[in-house]
C-alpha cells in the first residue's frame, strides 16, 4: 500500500502539506517507513510550516496526494 508523510496543522487537522511517499507491504516495511519518516522530518523542515506535526496516511485519507505536483 502507498503511504505518505504530511505535515499537519495541529489546530486545523484538515490542513496538511505533503512531504514524501513510500510503499509498505509488510510489518518490516512499516517499521522501516516510520524510521525513515523520523529521520527525514528535520531534513524536510523547509517544506513544512512552523509548528505543524507529522502525520502518516494511506490512500484512504481524503487528503492523500494521488499524483505529484508538476512544476515548470
Amino acid at each position: 500500500m502507498l503511504v505518505q508523510l504530511h505535515a499537519q496543522n495541529p489546530t486545523d487537522p484538515k490542513r496538511t502539506a505533503f512531504l514524501m511517499q513510500g510503499e509498505v507491504n509488510s510489518d518490516q516495511d512499516a517499521a522501516d517507513w516510520f524510521t525513515l519518516c523520523a529521520s527525514k522530518w528535520e531534513e524536510l523542515k523547509i517544506l513544512r510550516p512552523v509548528g505543524w506535526v507529522p502525520m502518516v496516511c494511506t490512500e484512504s485519507y481524503e487528503g492523500f496526494m494521488s499524483a505529484a505536483e508538476q512544476h515548470g
